[in-house]
């Protein structure tokens, strides 16, 4: 679960970097208003909802091997 847990993580911090440095790039060429119209479509909106409830369910999720402490 672990594992899981660090992937979906380490796809999320990938997307967050590749998305700041795409909207800085169109930012700096002068091509924000058609990036921004490029990425307001609803498959980003799915992949950001998708990505965000699956962080939270993993988060939820109790590892078998961690410890039941105080």
């Amino acid at each position: 679960m672990r594992l899981l847990r660090d992937g979906v993580a380490m796809i999320g911090t990938l997307a967050l970097a590749v998305g700041y440095f795409a909207s800085q790039r169109a930012a700096l060429d002068g091509q924000a208003p058609a990036y921004a119209a490029g990425v307001d479509v609803p498959a980003v909106r799915l992949a950001a909802t998708v990505l965000f409830v699956a962080l939270v369910v993993l988060a939820l999720i109790r590892n078998k091997n961690e410890e039941q402490g105080a």
